[in-house]
C-alpha cells in the first residue's frame, strides 16, 4: 500500500487506510467474540483506547461493551434454578427472555417483581468459571514466553495481580457491596444515582438491582435528543452537561474509599435526562488494594 500510495492524492490514501483498519477491526472482533471469555474484556479495552487506535476500531469493537451475542435463555434459566432455587417464572411478575446487554461473563434481563418494581437481572454464564481459569492459564503461558524474549521483570507479579482482580469479577456479592457502599458516599446528591440493590434476589451469580433508565454518554444522538447537552456547546460533545457529573462519579469513590462499582467505559454509565447513572448490570466490580490507590 505504501508503494502505491505515492500515485495516489491524500484523499484516497486516507480511503484506503479506513478500509483496512475497518477490515481488521471486523476481524478482531469475529476473533474474539469465538474465544470469549477474557479475550472480551481485551476487547472492551481497545474499544476505550480512543487516544491511541483509529476510529474504526473503537465503533467495531464498541459492541463489545455490552453487546456480546448472548447465551441461550435455558443456560440463563437453569443458573437461576441452581442460585435462587426457583425459575423466573415463580421469582417475577414478568421476566424478558431476550437480553438487554451481554457482556464477557454474563448477561442481563429486564424483568418486574411482584410488587411492580422493575429490575434488571445480571446472570452469570453457567460455564464460565471453567472458561476464565483456561483463559488465565493460557494469559500465564503467554507471559511466561513474552518473558524469554523480552527482559521486563515483574510479568509475574502482574500476572498475579490479573488473576486475583480477574476471579474477583466472579463474585457478584463483591459488586453489590461496593454498590451499597459507594451509593452511601453520594447522598444527598441528585445528579448521580446508583441502582439499588435486591438482596433477596441476589447471589454470587446472579445480582438483581432496580432498574435505571438512560442512554449511553458516548451516544451524542440521544444526549442531544433528551437535551443534556448545551444548545450553545452541541458543535463540541464533550462539553455536555453531563461532563459535569461523570467525572464526579468515576473520581469519587476512587480518591475517597478507594473502591469504584463499574468500569470507566460508556456502557457502564447512563445518562437520563437530570442525572448520571451507574449501570452495575452492564458493568463489573472494582476495589483497589491500598498499594494501589
Amino acid at each position: 500500500m505504501r508503494f502505491r500510495a505515492r500515485f495516489h492524492a491524500e484523499p484516497w490514501i486516507e480511503h484506503r487506510l479506513r478500509e483496512v483498519h475497518l477490515r481488521n477491526a471486523r476481524r478482531i472482533e469475529r476473533a474474539i467474540c469465538e474465544l470469549q471469555g477474557l479475550f472480551i474484556k481485551v476487547g472492551q479495552l481497545i474499544s476505550i483506547m480512543t487516544n491511541f487506535l483509529p476510529e474504526e476500531f473503537r465503533r467495531e469493537l464498541e459492541g463489545l461493551q455490552d453487546a456480546v451475542p448472548p447465551r441461550a435463555f435455558a443456560d440463563i434459566e437453569r443458573r437461576l434454578r441452581e442460585e435462587l432455587g426457583r425459575g423466573p417464572e415463580v421469582l417475577f411478575a414478568s421476566f424478558e427472555e431476550r437480553p438487554i446487554a451481554s457482556a464477557s461473563i454474563g448477561q442481563v434481563h429486564r424483568a418486574q417483581l411482584h410488587s411492580g418494581q422493575r429490575v434488571a437481572v445480571k446472570v452469570q454464564y453457567p460455564d464460565i468459571e471453567e472458561i476464565v481459569r483456561s483463559d488465565l492459564r493460557t494469559l500465564q503461558r503467554i507471559f511466561r514466553i513474552v518473558s524469554w524474549f523480552v527482559p521486563y521483570h515483574g510479568l509475574d507479579e502482574v500476572y498475579r495481580e490479573i488473576r486475583v482482580l480477574v476471579l474477583a469479577e466472579l463474585d457478584y456479592r463483591a459488586e453489590a457491596d461496593n454498590g451499597r457502599k459507594i451509593g452511601s458516599n453520594f447522598e444527598g446528591r441528585s445528579d448521580v444515582r446508583f441502582p439499588i440493590v435486591v438482596a433477596a434476589l441476589s447471589t454470587s451469580r446472579v445480582l438483581t438491582t432496580h432498574f435505571e433508565t438512560g442512554c449511553k454518554i458516548s451516544d451524542i444522538a440521544s444526549l442531544r435528543k433528551q437535551g443534556s447537552i448545551a444548545p450553545r456547546w452541541r458543535d463540541r460533545s464533550w462539553r455536555s452537561t453531563a461532563s459535569r457529573s461523570s467525572p464526579t462519579a468515576s473520581i469519587t469513590p476512587i480518591r475517597t474509599p478507594a473502591i469504584c462499582w463499574c468500569r470507566p467505559t460508556p456502557a457502564a454509565r447512563r445518562r437520563s435526562s437530570s442525572s448520571i447513572s451507574a449501570r452495575s448490570p452492564r458493568s463489573r466490580p472494582r476495589c483497589a488494594r491500598a498499594s494501589s490507590r
